[in-house]
């Protein structure tokens, strides 16, 4: 049996930035700042550049690139068990490992999880994704 556990489901969505829009009027289309006004700033891309320092229990810091937002993860109901944390959002990025880091370590016969779905051996066969705290504004 999976025992207590705490931790909320999620539903994932795929996102999709918005861009050349003032923050503060989504209605208003721009090309810098400066067309939005106190509607500003002018939205973007996704900044490139963005680094984080990684480690688990598989592999100790390693340095990753944040490329593009891949899901925007919501506290979901599953089953009938209630939402610990309603406010408590994913925000998952892809990543890959940055220039000069080592290649990821495969993890073999050691990853055993039990879920509400189904029991799983798990092997590990590289890292892409980061999901980091995130609040809905």
């Amino acid at each position: 049996p999976l025992g207590a556990n705490t931790v909320d489901r999620y539903q994932c969505s795929k996102p999709k930035l918005v861009t050349k829009r003032c923050a503060g009027d989504l209605t208003v289309a721009c090309k810098t700042s400066a067309t939005c006004g106190a509607a500003g700033p002018c939205l973007g891309k996704f900044p490139k550049g963005r680094q984080v320092m990684l480690a688990d229990q598989f592999t100790s810091n390693r340095r990753f690139d944040v490329v593009k937002p891949t899901r925007f993860c919501s506290p979901a109901l599953a089953n009938g068990d209630p939402v610990q944390s309603p406010d408590g959002h994913l925000m998952c990025f892809k990543v890959k490992a940055a220039a000069g880091e080592p290649k990821h370590t495969v993890v073999v016969g050691t990853v055993h999880t039990t879920t509400q779905l189904a029991r799983e051996r798990l092997d590990t066969v590289g890292e892409d994704e980061l999901c980091v705290p995130s609040l809905e504004l």
